[in-house]
C-alpha cells in the first residue's frame, strides 16, 4: 500500500500481483497516477471498484458496504450444504469445543481447508471469527463433532451470505472500542477467550 498526502488531498495505492484499487479525495490525482502507470505498464482501467479479491463492493449515495456473497455461496455448493437449513447462530451456545474422543474425522484435508476458508472470510464476516477460532484448535486431529459444528457455520452463512461490513459516507470521527472475554472457557486448558472490536464513528475497522 502506497499513500501520498499533498495539502487537504490524500490518495491511497493498493497493489496485489496485478491488481490496483486507487481511493483518495482527488479525481485529477486519480488521472495522474493512471497516467502514470499507463505509460510504463500499459495497464487496463475497470473503472469504479465492484469486486477485488473475492470482495463484492456496492455503494449508495448514503453509504459503502463489502461482502463476499458469491464466495459463501460458492462454497455452501462445494461442501455440498446449499440445500441444507439455515442456522440462525454460528454457534451452538450449549456446546463446548474440546478435544473429546469422539471418532475422529477421516478427511482432515478438507476440513482444514474448510477453516482456512472461514478464517479467510473473517475479513467481511466479524460475526464468525471466534467460531473459527475455536474450530482452528482442532487442525491436528479433527473430530466428526467438530466437523458438524463447522457445518454449522456454513448453513449460519446461508441464512445471509450478502452479510458484510457497512461504512456510511458520513460519521463521526471518533474511535471506539469494545472488548469481551469468557473467563476460563476453553474446557482442554482453562483458558480464556477474548475478543475486541474498534469502531471509528459507526465503521467497523
Amino acid at each position: 500500500m502506497f499513500t501520498l498526502q499533498q495539502g487537504n488531498n490524500f490518495t491511497t495505492l493498493v497493489v496485489y500481483i496485478d491488481d490496483i484499487i486507487l481511493d483518495g479525495t482527488s479525481l485529477t490525482e486519480f488521472q495522474r497516477i493512471k497516467s502514470y502507470l499507463d505509460s510504463h505498464f500499459k495497464i487496463k482501467d475497470l473503472g469504479i471498484l465492484n469486486f477485488f479479491l473475492r470482495l463484492e463492493v456496492a455503494r449508495s449515495k448514503d453509504e459503502i458496504s463489502i461482502s463476499e456473497r458469491k464466495y459463501c455461496l460458492d462454497l455452501l455448493e462445494s461442501s455440498g450444504l446449499l440445500g441444507s437449513k439455515p442456522a440462525s447462530t454460528p454457534l451452538d451456545t450449549s456446546i463446548k469445543l474440546h478435544q473429546d474422543t469422539s471418532k475422529q474425522f477421516v478427511d482432515v484435508s478438507s476440513y482444514r481447508r474448510l477453516i482456512e476458508i472461514l478464517l479467510y472470510l473473517n475479513t467481511t464476516r466479524p460475526d464468525i471469527p471466534l467460531a473459527a477460532q475455536q474450530l482452528s484448535q482442532f487442525l491436528h486431529a479433527p473430530t466428526i463433532s467438530h466437523y458438524k459444528v463447522a457445518c454449522r457455520v456454513l448453513r449460519y452463512l446461508k441464512n445471509n451470505p450478502s452479510h458484510g461490513l457497512l461504512f456510511p459516507r458520513k460519521s463521526e470521527s471518533q474511535l471506539l472500542g469494545y472488548v469481551h472475554a469468557d473467563w476460563a472457557g476453553c474446557v482442554d486448558y482453562r483458558g480464556s477467550t477474548t475478543d475486541f472490536c474498534l469502531f471509528l464513528g459507526s465503521s467497523l475497522i
